[in-house]
């Protein structure tokens, strides 16, 4: 399976920069923005195998993602904040998760109608970091500061479940 993941890989790396390419040498508006869908369609895919290695490729998916600039209230905006969340908390960097996707949160809810589901499994990435800190908290004897971040904990998990269901439900 290795194998087929890195032939994937190799694979939309190279699309990446075709895409680029021709985004850069087309001047029809029409063909530019199927072009620009094209592209974040394939960086998403591609940071999303990142994530998946084990361990996660945290680095590549920051690089690969620099360049996406999306207004918030843009369709796929919870997306990228997701995916850039999500490389935060893969590299054990779980207070800059945690305040990126407050930030997200806050960004989103302004946008008001743009589909936040992206972040709710996030959301439960998070929770899941933050009880293994918890759990090493108080492992270490720090009672107090590992019922603290279980509080914080729940109401991850609490977001991800809210936010993976809609009234349409």
């Amino acid at each position: 399976a290795k194998g087929m993941v890195d032939k994937a890989k190799a694979a939309y790396r190279d699309l990446v920069a075709e895409v680029g390419k021709a985004m850069g040498s087309t001047t029809e508006a029409k063909a530019k923005a199927r072009l620009s869908d094209m592209d974040f369609r394939v960086r998403v895919a591609l940071a999303n195998l990142f994530l998946q290695e084990k361990p996660p490729q945290s680095a590549e998916v920051e690089a690969l993602l620099k360049d996406v600039q999306l207004k918030d209230d843009d369709k796929n905006a919870a997306v990228i904040w997701a995916l850039r969340i999500g490389a935060l908390a893969a590299q054990d960097k779980l207070d800059d998760a945690v305040a990126m996707f407050e930030a997200a949160m806050q960004s989103l809810d302004k946008a008001k109608g743009v589909d936040q589901k992206p972040l709710s499994a996030i959301a439960g990435t998070i929770a899941q970091k933050l009880d293994e800190r918890a759990a090493a908290s108080a492992k270490g004897g720090a009672r107090m500061q590992a019922n603290e971040t279980w509080k914080k904990a729940v109401s991850y998990y609490l977001r991800s479940a809210e936010r993976a269901t809609t009234s349409d439900d």
